[in-house]
């Protein structure tokens, strides 16, 4: 907006205007499977010791396919749940936003998901236990014990995100259900593992109806007082390179610098990097990417 009063800027997991002009769009989502392929690889690399996913002899392709199928076991028989906050189920839709999560942050977050794969295909764990404790406040199914709120539980919202995101968007209220169900179908074609998940903006957006007092305008971009220096992943679930590259061509003199890493920007491989100078700052080993 004021590109002449831009000081030395480094944009980091950069979004394209033209995907967040219409509620994130259908173009967020253009490197999400490769993040996810990267969970089979670093297995692999990682090792039976620190996936459970694999052997000694296994493939890539082998323990996608063994992913695929216990998520897959769960679509129409979730695992019931019995603990000290009250009965509950882990289901097909617990997994999917679990591993979608994780692809933002692979270095921390795979090794868990692995281990929560592997209880789930053995009928349970205390793992799957912890985790459905720590989402009780956001599931709509959850049952109190005897009426009580868990004590885990806690104030979530997304309001803020919605209000920003779609006041900001183009006037998405007048989508139609076969509007909905075909930009479904383009991004879970495009991201199966997240297409559903991210699906769900434009659904939120469809019933705002507050719109801002000012919204900026389509174009993005200008001459700014330095130039910027864009940061891309190569394998960004939601802030794909593509965007890094079209955002950097609205700013002249912009630079982009292209990690070759999975995760949502930069800080993935920072945490990595920190974790091998400091390496008590994680009491779990992590896998190698």
């Amino acid at each position: 907006m004021f590109p002449d009063r831009v000081g030395r800027m480094i944009l980091d997991g950069v979004v394209s205007s033209e995907d967040y002009n219409t509620g994130q769009g259908n173009g967020s989502l253009r490197d999400s499977e490769k993040a996810m392929s990267s969970f089979y690889t670093f297995c692999i690399l990682s090792g039976p010791e620190l996936c459970p996913l694999t052997t000694f002899n296994s493939s890539a392709k082998d323990v996608e396919r063994r992913v695929q199928s216990i998520i897959q076991s769960l679509y129409h028989n979730p695992l019931p749940i019995s603990s000290i906050h009250g009965p509950d189920i882990l289901s097909y839709s617990d997994v999917k936003m679990s591993l979608f999560s994780a692809i933002y942050q692979p270095i921390l977050a795979f090794p868990t998901i692995a281990i929560l794969l592997e209880a789930i295909e053995s009928g349970g764990g205390p793992i799957i236990d912890d985790s459905i404790a720590a989402a009780r406040p956001t599931r709509v199914y959850t049952c109190p014990v005897n009426g009580t709120k868990s004590r885990v539980e806690k104030d979530f919202s997304d309001v803020a995100t919605v209000s920003i995101l779609c006041s900001d968007s183009h006037d998405l209220t007048s989508i139609t259900i076969r509007d909905f169900e075909e930009y479904l179908d383009l991004l879970v074609d495009i991201s199966p593992t997240g297409g559903g998940i991210w699906a769900s903006l434009r659904m939120k957006c469809a019933s705002w109806k507050i719109k801002a007092v000012y919204k900026r305008g389509d174009e993005f971009g200008g001459n700014t007082s330095y130039p910027i220096l864009f940061l891309s992943n190569t394998a960004d679930p939601v802030t794909p390179l593509k965007s890094g590259r079209f955002m950097s061509k609205k700013f002249p003199g912009s630079s982009l610098l292209i990690q070759d890493s999975a995760g949502v920007s930069s800080q993935s491989l920072l945490l990595l990097l920190l974790h091998r100078l400091i390496p008590q700052m994680s009491p779990n080993k992590l896998w190698k990417p």
